[in-house]
């Protein structure tokens, strides 16, 4: 019984340091997202941006080749229109709302980490619900760069969740047989 007690002592030791990162890393991305958002409307907004590539191309400097690697289609129709700035203004908003996601995943891995901490085991269904709303969200954040990826985060998640709600229900056995 003590060696149960060591280890459940070592994982709230162990959740609270991943509660203060949590939080930290969410402050981070909540600051850096609204950051993000603001200079990508800002930018998005201004005509001086379209000035200075013009200038850059003109001179040689930047080659419209360089530019090609661009994934969207979209985004190389306006360059080619050269609206540099909506392009720069709207990868910056698509940034600052991919930085929002990692700020609701993290807030709830947060959650999962402190629920942890205050409780006597890490199987309870607390935890779970937490934990599914996390798994939830990264696979479907995985699924916007590639669903085979995704696929196989999904399952993966899916098999530890399985583990959990089995200790959840050997607890409540513990539990009712105490």
């Amino acid at each position: 019984m003590k060696e149960e007690r060591v280890i459940i002592e070592k994982i709230q030791k162990t959740c609270k340091a991943g509660a203060a990162v949590t939080s930290i890393v969410k402050i981070f991305c909540a600051v850096m997202s609204v950051i993000a958002i603001l200079a990508g409307i800002f930018i998005a907004c201004s005509t001086r941006i379209n000035e200075l590539m013009e200038q850059l191309i003109a001179s040689g400097e930047l080659r419209t080749q360089d530019l090609e690697a661009l994934e969207s289609a979209l985004l190389g129709y306006m360059l080619e229109e050269g609206n540099f700035a909506l392009v720069i203004g709207v990868e910056l908003i698509a940034m600052g709302i991919m930085l929002i996601c990692t700020a609701v995943i993290v807030h709830f891995l947060g959650k999962v980490f402190k629920e942890m901490r205050e409780s006597y085991s890490p199987f309870n269904l607390s935890v779970i619900k937490n934990l599914k709303v996390v798994f939830v969200l990264v696979t479907l954040l995985t699924l916007s760069n590639s669903l085979a990826i995704a696929l196989i985060v999904g399952i993966a998640f899916w098999c530890v969740l399985q583990i959990f709600e089995y200790g959840c229900e050997q607890q409540r056995q513990s539990d009712e047989t105490l």
